[in-house]
């Protein structure tokens, strides 16, 4: 959703981009810095997080475990899946690549951002738990609080080094911007 909400607000912005009116100038500035904030700090590191996520535990987990999956074949193929999981780093990468853009200077709350959005997530999945007494991922309900503790914590560290890893590869390709 996150890419979605990304590639959404940078083709408005590409659209009013040509205009040059007070207001549009004013909108296109804000437009730049929610983009310039929002590709380093949410989209480049849930990008990393859901597909590494995915892989990895389709790789260790009986699939029962990651979703229900028989749920989940009535409505969405195992090929659909697999893509929806992957192509998010994907686009991020590409969009790495062919756009210049400048990274914030302020490295630690990106960082920060990154693992926060992590928290919201799972702070999403805790109120699914509490209110609704299931758990959107299953494998979840096997871990001991200790663990999911674990998992959390391992999840907001590759959130915060993914957005370190999108400044490299900005860098790498860029250069210091």
């Amino acid at each position: 959703v996150a890419q979605q909400a990304y590639f959404f607000v940078a083709f408005g912005y590409d659209v009013i981009a040509p205009s040059n009116n007070t207001l549009m100038n004013h909108l296109k500035k804000a437009l730049r810095v929610f983009k310039a904030v929002f590709f380093t700090s949410v989209v480049v590191p849930t990008a990393v997080l859901v597909t590494v996520n995915f892989w990895v535990l389709n790789s260790l987990l009986d699939p029962a475990l990651i979703e229900d999956t028989q749920v989940l074949q009535d409505y969405v193929p195992s090929w659909m899946n697999h893509s929806l999981h992957t192509t998010v780093l994907l686009f991020a990468l590409v969009e790495l690549v062919l756009t210049h853009r400048r990274y914030p200077r302020w490295t630690a709350r990106g960082r920060l951002m990154a693992a926060v959005v992590v928290l919201a997530y799972t702070s999403w999945v805790t109120l699914a738990v509490l209110v609704g007494s299931a758990w959107p991922y299953p494998y979840m309900r096997l871990m001991t609080v200790t663990q999911r503790l674990g998992y959390l914590l391992a999840n907001c560290a590759l959130a915060a080094w993914s957005y370190g890893l999108g400044q490299n590869i900005n860098t790498a390709i860029w250069g210091e911007t």
